[in-house]
């Protein structure tokens, strides 16, 4: 045929068309010569192979993440919002949070305020709820997605919550005087997005955190963000009613697969613990002692009260709700109090917490 061969392996080849073979332009007439000059009836039939490499990656798999989180934050209220990556140097530092490093400052910021990457979304959003308040909102719910950086310019994602204002827009059904945010509900708000997780305490880490209401998010042992009140020295300075904002770590959410999980038919039963305890207990202390115990029936358990008297010394009366369920029988009663003995004698020997 006069082809040149410029290219030759076992699975594909390059060749070159003679000059005045116009009429060879790409792979389908090469194949044509080749069955004109060979026979068709001389090739063996094969089925057809069609192969495909998974296009699935790191960079889709990102992809889908921040589609579903966008999609999940809209789902439960809160109104999406998109903030310039530059702050102000002064103002980021006044707050207690790390500017990037003097060497690696911008060196042509766009204005005076914008002289440095952002080490949080906050500040900004704070500032967009502050003139959404102005225009006479009374609820402002608010998210992002994006990035923040480290002094060392390291840049990483995170998904940052406000939520300043009423939980609701004035109705018949809340008379027309619908309560305002707290944390129960702003934190039930960020796990419909993310999924469940637990709060354990932490110290105050900047100035527009409230001392007494912060927590670290957890899920499954590790620590994915952050959860508070803004501090009502900052709310006042820009006169906001109460407001709490969260900051989840993206690139610490734990992708998984959901799993079915058997269904027990069998009823379940609570049961009520009460035990003297100090004043400034800590849940995260007594779920770990109780979690430790392992025991399978023992689906749920939470904090209902918490009583305070003089002839308790000092000391503070709360009562935990333990929720009981086997996957295999009706529990005799012999089994639950053996469940529940076997719970105050790890809160009064790990914790030193006595029967009231």
């Amino acid at each position: 045929l006069g082809f040149t061969i410029v290219k030759s392996q076992s699975d594909h080849l390059v060749v070159h068309p003679p000059r005045f073979r116009h009429d060879v332009k790409n792979e389908q007439d090469v194949t044509e010569e080749i069955v004109r000059m060979v026979g068709i009836d001389n090739i063996k039939a094969k089925p057809l192979a069609f192969t495909e490499s998974n296009a699935y990656n790191q960079a889709y798999s990102a992809h889908l993440l921040k589609r579903d989180l966008r999609c999940k934050a809209a789902t439960a209220g809160f109104f999406e919002t998109v903030s310039y990556l530059f702050s102000h140097r002064t103002k980021v530092e006044s707050y207690g949070f790390k500017a990037t490093q003097k060497k690696l400052e911008l060196v042509n910021p766009i204005i005076d305020t914008m002289d440095t990457l952002r080490p949080t979304m906050h500040i900004a959003h704070i500032e967009a709820a502050a003139n959404n308040m102005r225009l006479g909102k009374t609820r402002v719910p608010l998210f992002e997605y994006g990035m923040i950086f480290s002094p060392s310019r390291h840049e990483s994602t995170v998904l940052s919550f406000l939520y300043s204002g009423f939980m609701q827009s004035a109705r018949v059904s809340n008379h027309g005087k619908p309560s305002m945010i707290d944390l129960e509900h702003f934190v039930q708000n960020i796990a419909d997005v993310i999924g469940d997780f637990k709060l354990t305490s932490m110290q105050a880490s900047h100035g527009l955190m409230h001392p007494y209401q912060c927590a670290h998010m957890v899920i499954e042992g590790k620590i994915v963000g952050v959860v508070f009140k803004l501090h009502p020295k900052v709310a006042a300075e820009y006169d906001l009613p109460d407001t709490y904002l969260a900051q989840v770590e993206v690139d610490e959410l734990v992708q998984t697969r959901l799993q079915a999980k058997p269904y027990s038919k069998y009823q379940s039963l609570t049961r009520d613990l009460s035990v003297v305890a100090p004043r400034d207990f800590s849940f995260d202390t007594i779920s770990e002692v109780i979690d430790k115990l392992k025991i399978k029936e023992l689906t749920g358990f939470d904090l209902v009260d918490i009583y305070e008297d003089p002839k308790l010394e000092g000391k503070a009366s709360i009562t935990l709700r333990f929720t009981i369920q086997s996957l295999e029988k009706t529990l005799e009663d012999k089994e639950i109090q053996a469940i529940m003995a076997a719970i105050l004698l790890a809160l009064d020997k790990k914790l030193g917490y006595s029967l009231r």
